[in-house]
């Protein structure tokens, strides 16, 4: 008997000590991250376009932080995304532009680089990614990783595949066969069923091209009252003769691109169908965030909404990225946890880059061992209208 008095002693404290693991792993806040591909200021939050429809952005800007001036790492997708999740600003990574997606991502930022997910899931959370994120190379960054899914190439074939950037047409299939509502039922299964500290992260395709949505999203912005984006004849007037080039992207549009597409009422058209994709991606966000706060998560947990860079349709008479201008480069910017004020607006200037630190102090995460470019929001979270004195870096590839 007494032979067993010190196995079960040690038994006793293992137990105990597991135990109390998990109540302080339980403890963690899980984080709820969203992005939003190709995704400008045009929402009811950031006001870019008077006629834009997205109540479930507007409802969540309630519930947290909502940073009114925030800025891309640079203007396309290829090394915003990368940029965000390693910390690492393009300039410094040599990541700089979409013709860099020949090499990994991973190239620029070095084998040694943590990302974002990596250290949640170091430190005892469950990572999981959904759909695109990193811009490829998303799956070994994740515990778990569910790629994006494919949308069912049945259209109505009412619509214009002019070239790469600017192709829209009517999805003629049910919304639940759509890519993103297949995304987002994912990440509300997930949300759903897991158990313990979790990092998710769910990415949402839409507004990128192509715009191709159900009918009942074009229905929402009937033509004869469409308004299109801010456009002034002298806008191109104080610009250097390269940059009235890289406006009208000639290296890939061709010459007189924006006018050829106002002749023919092309502009018209395409604005059109990004609202429409914005509004089909507005509620996808809406259905994530609908689950996420009936779940056990949402009492401790932080939510960020955040979208790669912003998108010009018609604005200098330019349309696409890759531009180094306002439009191009605003961002969705959006934190919501426990703590937090609600319903604020900082409209002080910051940066994607901004967001890792943030994370590592508000969950108390230990520092990566890379260099990271951004600076921790924290005092603005505390305080949206603290002193803030530090610019912010933008690397376009033009």
């Amino acid at each position: 008997m007494k032979s067993l008095i010190p196995a079960l002693l040690t038994l006793f404290f293992a137990c105990s000590f597991r135990v109390e693991a998990q109540a302080k792993n339980t403890d963690r806040p899980s984080v709820l991250l969203i992005n939003v591909d190709d995704w400008n200021d045009w929402n009811s939050v950031l006001e870019g376009h008077s006629q834009a429809i997205t109540p479930n952005i507007e409802r969540f800007a309630k519930k947290g932080v909502t940073f009114s001036h925030a800025i891309c790492a640079s203007p396309s997708c290829v090394p915003s995304r990368p940029a965000l999740f390693t910390g690492i600003a393009p300039s410094r990574s040599g990541n700089i532009s979409n013709d860099s997606g020949k090499r990994p991502w991973r190239f620029y930022a070095g084998s040694e680089t943590i990302t974002i997910p990596k250290l949640f899931s170091q430190n005892g959370w469950t990572s999981i990614g959904i759909a695109k994120n990193f811009h490829r190379g998303d799956g070994p960054e994740f515990d778990t990783y569910i790629p994006p899914f494919k949308t069912p190439k049945k259209l109505k074939k009412v619509g214009i595949n002019l070239n790469s950037s600017a192709i829209w047409d009517i999805a003629d299939i049910p919304v639940s066969e759509m890519g993103d509502y297949k995304a987002a039922s994912a990440a509300i299964k997930t949300i759903q069923s897991q158990e313990g500290p979790l990092f998710l992260s769910a990415g949402i395709y839409c507004p990128h091209v192509p715009w191709i949505v159900p009918q009942a999203y074009f229905d929402l912005y009937p033509p004869e009252t469409l308004k299109l984006s801010e456009r002034r004849v002298e806008d191109l007037d104080d610009l250097p003769e390269r940059l009235k080039l890289l406006a009208g992207f000639e290296a890939k549009f061709g010459k007189g691109y924006h006018q050829k597409l106002v002749e023919k009422g092309y502009d018209k058209q395409f604005v059109r169908a990004y609202l429409a994709s914005v509004t089909f991606a507005d509620e996808q966000v809406g259905r994530i965030l609908d689950a996420w706060y009936a779940s056990s998560y949402a009492k401790t947990g932080y939510v960020v909404l955040w979208s790669d860079h912003g998108y010009m349709l018609g604005e200098k008479n330019a349309w696409s990225k890759i531009k180094p201008w306002y439009d191009s480069s605003r961002s969705n910017f959006m934190i919501a946890g426990p703590g937090l004020p609600k319903g604020a607006v900082c409209a002080k200037a910051v940066s994607l880059l901004d967001l890792y630190p943030t994370l590592v102090e508000l969950v108390d995460l230990p520092k990566p061992p890379q260099v990271l470019d951004g600076n921790s929001l924290m005092p603005l979270l505390n305080n949206p209208d603290a002193k803030w004195d530090r610019p912010v870096r933008m690397t376009s590839q033009m």
